[in-house]
Formats: C-alpha cells, sequence, structure tokens
C-alpha cells in the first residue's frame, strides 16, 4: 500500500483551506480534485499521492482515516478563527 504524504499542521490547514476554496464539501468532492488545483499549496509528488488516494487507488480504510482527520482539521480551524 502507498503511504499517504506526511504534512505539517500547517500545510495540511493551508490544504483544507484551498479545499474549501475550490468547493469540496464532502468526501466524493475529492475525488473530482485535480493536481493544478493543489499546485499552489503542496509540492508535485504529494499531490499525486493524495490524488492517487482519493481516486479509490489506495484503500477505503486508509481514505476513510484521511478524510475524517481532514474534517477535524477543517472543524477545529473554523473553531479557532471564531474565537479569534
Amino acid at each position: 500500500m502507498k503511504k499517504l504524504p506526511q504534512l505539517t499542521e500547517d500545510l495540511t490547514t493551508k490544504l483544507v483551506h484551498k479545499l474549501e476554496s475550490i468547493g469540496v464539501e464532502g468526501e466524493d468532492d475529492l475525488k473530482l480534485v485535480t493536481e493544478s488545483d493543489l499546485s499552489d499549496v503542496l509540492k508535485p509528488i504529494q499531490v499525486r499521492k493524495l490524488l492517487s488516494c482519493w481516486s479509490g487507488a489506495q484503500s477505503s480504510a486508509g481514505l476513510l482515516i484521511y478524510v475524517v482527520t481532514l474534517i477535524s482539521i477543517i472543524i477545529l480551524v473554523g473553531l479557532q478563527e471564531k474565537n479569534d
């Protein structure tokens, strides 16, 4: 099984903001993301690893874990922004 890219908290937050800004609203939307959508946030290989995962090339368990992590970060970032 290929591994998902290891992203810092800062990069993950930027990725979440980018996904929100391009209209990603749920897990199904991740399959529609293209390399050019994320090229200003991540390195090419990181983008390809994510796209591979989101397109179904990875196990659904791995994808589920990653999506739950992203959703958790979205919630935390939203709460943090409300408190600022």
